[in-house]
């Protein structure tokens, strides 16, 4: 390390990257002189350029979410949240100076600058990278410490560490940033110790250690790290250091004493690698310095680490206790190991809900905090192990990803879930409202949120039930078996999958539950049989097992308990026996029935029946009689022939099985409609007498193509295909059709994505269609790209126009569209795992596409077109309402008061959580209306 410019060519990855010039909004880059080499290893410079999409070492300092930014923060059982407009947090991190003020960074290359406690944005700052992580040290100036933002971003192929002096407001022109490492391999972790004297960072294999004896200087331009690089055996996957805390160090304060030495700064690292191991070094940085053999590579064969293996797959996150005694790891396993070094010991905390992403510990180091895979944070005490406080979110699989990961080395053989666009149904949760607390939002997740772990992993056997009006989660439930309590590897190493729920349905007063859960065996159980490709995923289905279930909502318990479970409820299309899919379940709007239909071409209505046992009725303790579940009507559609085989084994593929069901408003008549491969009549649909089980009557002609929905709306059918078709039932009349184009997505690309909603309170119904913007790629060569350039248009309509009442477009893409009781809104879930509510302005001030001059015909309304632009909106508002409530003020005054029923203002006002409701302008229209018809009379 004798002189810098005695030393040979550095790779063009390893070599510093130029200064750079910022200000407030933007960071242009000026080319300057950089004397400070980096040492590195030569043969990293060929190494290759990582493009995956996502991270999996973000700590839970920096939290990964899908949030959106107002000015507008809310309190609720002492959580502090904020909503944003579609852009995704990649890391946020307290100030060392003043820990009441929080820096957030954003995948639009954002950082921001707030009191937390107050909600009051203190600075924003746009930067020229890609952020993935974030840091905040300290540098000391005349008017005492200040923060130095230190940020991993990806910019022209590099991945770079910089420093940001960022200033807001009038001193904003004294912005400075600098960078002072990059590498073209990809930046997996980074973490600053001492206010930023050193920064230990991880790319690929290489641990990297920086070090400036005195600092961020004044200038950013004068602060100069020494680098030094530790070669890992494996892929480097998280870390964390133990050394002086930036507080003590600006504070000059002697409590890090024991950390320091009289040669240099001490620092501990402890790193997890990607095959399960964790390494521990101590006094890397002055270990490094003293290597003999420092000059013969950069990497230092004589620094050996001290080794833990238990972890069976790669290391998620590791920690330091705040003593130093203890390292607490965790990965997928669902396991916090705490690892005592003195001792060699080891201790558990089993059976967590999901995989640990993150795991930090307090400054008083009394609490462990834990962000675990499913959305979800538990802070654990340090004494006992017991969960103090547990917050979680929306579970429900997130689809969209911006964060880079390294390799992965998968020690069990795992069934890949293809990644097609069109089979991003998995993605796609079944959802349901209950009608008893409408609030309340029930839906089907898994262990697992994470966007590429979750693609892996085919099961969602767990119920989530969440408010989504207070955003709380209420509770969690298995409908099916769980691999969380047993271990996921199977015999012979390979992993085993859980059950997915395919369908949920809920009585309309609320007591009952319907499920549908199916499972695969995996394909290397079925090797023995030595068939050929085609002929073993054919036995593979043979085998599968499907289980309808009813479950009974039990007040004391606030749960729902199993109360009947019918083991394959349909057969299977083949004729071969086996157990077949159920493609539909819903609801009787009466509350007495359930209606299932199977890939068998049968629709069969379940009630409910008192248990006998020797001719008498069973009893439970509250003396109430006990009720089972059985079929009471199967029909058979007719639709079914040799030829309408729903597994096509020349190509040894299962195909597509489509069917839908739907009740009428008072339960009478049941519409179903099954598609197959079988020849028939075209857009079939048959219609069911509910009560007798026998088919009264069908119609053709109302869908084309894969259908998507279908449904009653007072005495209108609704169906969604490629078409959007609206028949009267009782005119026996086509009221209108409407052809959906969806540019850039095929049939059943768009059908996967594509939503029917109904509000019968106000005769209303919404379609919520995916649409690709332009100059995307196309959707077979970069599925997941593709998936998050997706959108969703939301419009609503009204059955007996064709005019559009409403049209909303959402990013990310809409998985669940479901209407809001006792509102006019509708609720969806998007790939992002976000709720968000979509409403129809009021009557009096209603957000309508301006009319053309005549209606359009059912072929000239194309709602999704892509290259089209965006459709006009005109504000609307009932001038002549308002006149005539100035005009006559006077004499309703004089003669009587208004009264107006709470219902109609709850109508108005709780229309949905506060973050969506409409302007103020907009309320107040709504109540002039309401006080049109007294100023009529009066």
């Amino acid at each position: 390390m004798a002189n810098d410019r005695k030393r040979k060519r550095l790779p063009e990855e390893a070599r510093p990257a130029p200064a750079l010039g910022a200000v407030e909004e933007g960071i242009p880059r000026r080319s300057t002189k950089h004397k400070e080499h980096t040492r590195l290893s030569k043969k990293d410079s060929k190494s290759r350029k990582l493009r995956h999409q996502r991270g999996s070492t973000a700590q839970l300092d920096q939290v990964n979410l899908r949030e959106s930014f107002s000015s507008n923060w809310k309190v609720s059982d002492g959580v502090v949240t904020t909503t944003a407009h579609g852009c995704v947090i990649t890391a946020c991190t307290l100030s060392p100076t003043d820990p009441s003020t929080l820096y957030v960074s954003t995948s639009q290359s954002i950082v921001q600058h707030w009191n937390w406690t107050s909600g009051q944005k203190l600075g924003r700052w746009r930067l020229s990278g890609q952020l993935h992580g974030l840091a905040v040290g300290t540098q000391h100036g005349t008017e005492g410490p200040v923060d130095v933002v230190y940020t991993r971003e990806e910019r022209n192929d590099f991945w770079r560490i910089s420093i940001h002096k960022l200033i807001s407001g009038a001193k904003s022109s004294q912005t400075e940033s600098r960078t002072v490492f990059q590498s073209k391999q990809l930046l997996t972790a980074f973490k600053i110790a001492a206010g930023g004297k050193a920064i230990v960072a991880a790319a690929g294999k290489r641990l990297i250690v920086g070090q400036s004896p005195l600092g961020v200087a004044q200038s950013l331009r004068d602060t100069k790290y020494r680098w030094q690089e530790h070669r890992m055996p494996d892929w480097i996957v998280t870390l964390d250091i133990r050394g002086p805390s930036s507080v003590d160090h600006q504070l000059g304060s002697k409590a890090d004493s024991g950390f320091s030495s009289s040669r240099g700064l001490s620092l501990d690292v402890v790193v997890g690698d990607n095959k399960g191991v964790v390494f521990v070094f101590h006094d890397i940085i002055n270990r490094l310095t003293d290597d003999p053999k420092r000059d013969a590579g950069p990497s230092n064969p004589t620094l050996t680490p001290r080794q833990l293996h238990w972890h069976r797959e790669g290391v998620r996150c590791v920690a330091w206790s705040l003593d130093g005694n203890y390292i607490l790891s965790g990965g997928t396993e669902m396991v916090l190991v705490l690892w005592q070094l003195d001792t060699n010991k080891k201790q558990f905390l089993p059976h967590l809900s999901a995989s640990i992403e993150d795991v930090v510990v307090s400054p008083s180091g009394a609490a462990y905090g834990m962000r675990l895979s499913d959305n979800s944070a538990i802070v654990l005490t340090t004494a006992e192990l017991k969960p103090k406080t547990y917050i979680a979110g929306i579970q429900a699989l997130a689809g969209l990803s911006n964060l880079p990961s390294g390799p992965s080395v998968h020690t069990v053989n795992d069934e890949r879930v293809d990644t097609r666009l069109a089979d991003y149904k998995v993605l796609c949760p079944p959802c349901a409202i209950d009608p008893m607390k409408p609030h309340r939002l029930l839906l089907a997740v898994s262990s697992g949120q994470n966007g590429s772990a979750s693609l892996d992993s085919s099961g969602s056997p767990y119920l989530q039930t969440f408010d989504y009006h207070l955003g709380h989660h209420i509770s969690r439930q298995a409908l099916a078996r769980t691999n969380a309590t047993n271990l996921s590897i199977g015999p012979e190493q390979h992993k085993i999958t859980e059950p997915m729920v395919q369908f949920l349905a809920i009585s309309e007063n609320g007591r009952w539950l319907a499920s549908v859960d199916e499972w695969y065996p995996p394909l290397h159980s079925l090797r023995y049989l030595a068939l050929e490709e085609p002929d073993l995923i054919e036995a593979q289905h043979s085998r599968r097992e499907v289980f309808l279930k009813f479950w009974s909502w039990n007040d004391d318990t606030a749960q729902w308990e199993l109360v009947t479970r019918v083991n394959g409820p349909h057969d299977s299309s083949q004729g071969k026996g086996g157990t077949g899919r159920v493609l539909d379940l819903c609801a009787d709007p009466r509350g007495r029935e359930f209606s299932s239909v199977g890939e068998d071409g049968v629709v069969r209505i379940w009630t409910a029946r008192s248990r006998l046992r020797d001719n008498r009725v069973v009893r439970g303790a509250d003396a109430k009689a006990l009720l089972i579940w059985a079929c009471k009507h199967s029909v058979s559609l007719d639709c079914i022939s040799e030829h309408s085989n729903l597994f096509d084994p020349r190509v040894g593929k299962a195909m597509d099985g489509n069917a839908h069901l739907a009740y009428s408003a008072d339960g009478s008549v049941l519409a179903a409609i099954f598609q197959s491969s079988a020849p028939g009549p075209r857009g079939l649909v048959h219609f069911l007498d509910a009560a007798g089980g026998k088919i009264c009557q069908y119609r053709t002609g109302l869908h084309s193509g894969k259908l998507s929905g279908l449904g009653f709306i007072e005495r209108y059918l609704v169906t969604l295909s490629d078409w959007l078709c609206v028949w009267d039932t009782v005119q026996d009349s086509l009221c209108y059709t409407l052809k959906l184009e969806c540019m850039g997505l095929s049939s059943p690309e768009r059908s996967s994505l594509t939503y029917l909603a109904l509000d019968q309170d106000h005769n209303r119904f919404a379609v919520a269609l995916p649409v690709i913007g332009p100059h995307q790629p196309e959707p077979d060569t970069q599925p997941r790209r593709v998936l998050d350039q997706v959108c969703s248009r939301v419009i609503i309509f009204e059955p007996t126009t064709a005019r559009p009442v409403y049209s909303s477009s959402t990013l990310p893409a809409v998985t669940s569209l479901l209407p809001m009781a006792g509102t006019a809104a509708f609720l969806t879930l998007d790939l992002a795992a976000e709720v968000r509510v979509v409403s129809p302005r009021a009557e009096f001030g209603l957000l309508r596409i301006s009319p053309d001059a005549t209606e359009p015909t059912a072929t000239d309304l194309a709602l999704a077109e892509r290259d089209d632009p965006p459709p006009r909106i005109k504000y609307i508002a009932d001038t002549e309402a308002l006149q005539s409530i100035r005009a006559g003020a006077s004499s309703l005054a004089d003669t009587e008061m208004p009264v107006i029923r709470s219902e109609q203002l709850r109508e108005i006002f709780d229309a949905g959580p506060s973050h969506s409701m409409p302007p103020v302008e907009e309320l107040f229209q709504q109540v002039i209306g309401l006080l049109k018809p007294l100023t009529g009379r009066s």
